[in-house]
């Protein structure tokens, strides 16, 4: 382990006698990182790193002549027999039951228990989102739906089965 500076050391001991809070540990440790450089520019990292070192490769036994340097002697664990044994164990469980089709099932039928009425509609789009204007004795189109109005104007509406707001209120 690199021994830290004694700003920091004394930054660490802070924060765990709670002297000090996070954020003024954090500008402190920041202003140290800016005036002493990164921690590989440190002299006790670079003491530290040539124990570790040593003078030749435990692995392969190359001596001075190599360049020598620092790597993880830890291999991190594969992801793939976990998965594994979670397939497994999901396997051995019951399915869970799909409750979509009983909800659509009773969507259906709360849809279909009322019988919609014959209401006037507009004859290009549909709508029935129409007014009928008495001055002019015509009906004339709201409807939104592409985009635009439709604005159709027409003296005789379609009908069309569609459901009114007192029965849509009823569910």
């Amino acid at each position: 382990m690199i021994p830290l500076p004694p700003e920091l050391e004394r930054v660490e001991n802070d924060l765990k006698e709670r002297r000090i809070t996070g954020s003024e540990a954090s500008s402190i440790v920041f202003s140290v990182r800016k005036k002493m450089g990164p921690p590989w520019q440190w002299k006790s990292w670079k003491t530290a790193r040539i124990q570790v070192l040593g003078t030749e490769c435990e692995t392969c036994g190359v001596g001075e002549d190599a360049i020598l340097y620092v790597q993880h002697t830890v291999k991190n664990p594969r992801v793939q027999p976990y998965i594994d044994a979670a397939e497994k164990r999901l396997s051995k469980m019951e399915p869970e039951e799909d409750w979509r089709p009983d909800l659509r099932a009773k969507m259906y039928e709360i849809r279909d228990a009322v019988v919609p009425e014959m209401r006037d509609c507009c004859p290009i789009c549909s709508s029935l989102s129409i007014q009928y204007r008495k001055g002019a004795a015509n009906w004339i189109c709201n409807s939104k739906s592409s985009g635009k109005y439709c604005r159709h104007v027409f003296t005789e509406p379609s009908k069309k089965a569609a459901l009114t707001a007192a029965q849509k209120k009823s569910y």
